[in-house]
């Protein structure tokens, strides 16, 4: 999760241009009773808005700012569309020398941010977000691996 001040800014208007977007021009198109999609947009009219992937809508697929359980009525449309961004900086581990540490996940995550200089002070008040990154790690791979045995299954469909 990325903080952009102009997302931040213009999420009125992104909102208004996804919507149309997606309500006049992609919903008469998709071959889909459900789905996920996700869009790369700014709220210039003159920039092209973007269809970055769709997904299948299953909780195997990421739900990033929302939360399958507490937010299923939400995501599946029996309360209004809601627009969710980071709206402030998130605090940032860096190394000594100022570089963005590389992560993989649980301990590992952790002898790679030491490897690289964060100090295990750091580690420890941080536990708390390390410990979400992690998850949100494991939970892009299943969603990854879901994708993947759907374009298999559809793919490979005598």
């Amino acid at each position: 999760m990325v903080f952009f001040p102009s997302v931040a800014r213009d999420a009125d208007a992104i909102v208004a241009r996804v919507r149309d977007f997606f309500t006049h021009v992609l919903l008469p198109l998709l071959p889909f009773d459900d789905c996920v999609v996700d869009f790369s947009a700014t709220a210039a009219p003159d920039r092209p808005l973007r269809i970055i992937e769709f997904n299948p809508f299953t909780k195997f697929t990421s739900a990033v700012l929302f939360d399958w359980q507490r937010d299923r009525d939400v995501l599946e449309g029996r309360l209004p569309f809601e627009l969710r961004i980071v709206r402030e900086p998130l605090p940032v581990l860096r190394s000594d020398e100022g570089r963005l540490c590389a992560a993989g996940g649980g301990d590992e995550m952790s002898r790679q941010l030491l490897a690289a200089g964060v100090s295990s002070e750091v580690l420890a008040e941080q536990a708390g977000a390390l410990d979400a990154l992690s998850q949100y790690l494991k939970d892009d791979m299943a969603r990854i691996e879901s994708n993947l045995r759907y374009t298999l299954r559809s793919t490979l469909r005598p």
